[in-house]
């Protein structure tokens, strides 16, 4: 891995902790190992090793899974979070936030779009 890579990932991880972002986001470690692509046992890993090396795309999709998370929480309580990540939505075709990060191109790409529609709805925007 390129040097600037490498250091750039290690900035993104000191900042982010897996378990919680999992819990906010009420996924389960499988889950979230599908959305990264990555197993469920890297998961628990880099919920309880303090120095952890995700690959670059991991660490970027981890950072992206991080600013939803941000969002999510500033827009509902952790729990209606939960429930509206699984809830059908007509802005997103009648998809659900969570089956919408799984069909997009990427999983950045599907949780932009949820952040994207989250910043739609504070902003009192709905399609």
């Amino acid at each position: 891995m390129n040097l600037s890579l490498e250091k750039e990932r290690d900035l993104i991880l000191k900042k982010i902790k897996i378990k919680k972002i999992r819990n906010n986001l009420g996924f389960s470690r499988a889950k979230l190992a599908q959305i990264i692509g990555i197993s469920d046992k890297s998961i628990y890993r880099w919920e309880h090793e303090v120095d952890i090396k995700p690959h670059y795309n991991s660490a970027l999709r981890i950072s992206k899974l991080k600013e939803l998370e941000e969002k999510l929480l500033d827009t509902f309580t952790r729990e209606d979070a939960k429930k509206w990540l699984n809830t059908s939505n007509r802005a997103l075709g009648s998809r659900t936030p969570v089956k919408t990060i799984f069909a997009a191109e990427t999983p950045e790409q599907g949780a932009q779009m949820i952040i994207d529609l989250l910043t739609n709805m504070e902003s009192g925007v709905f399609t």
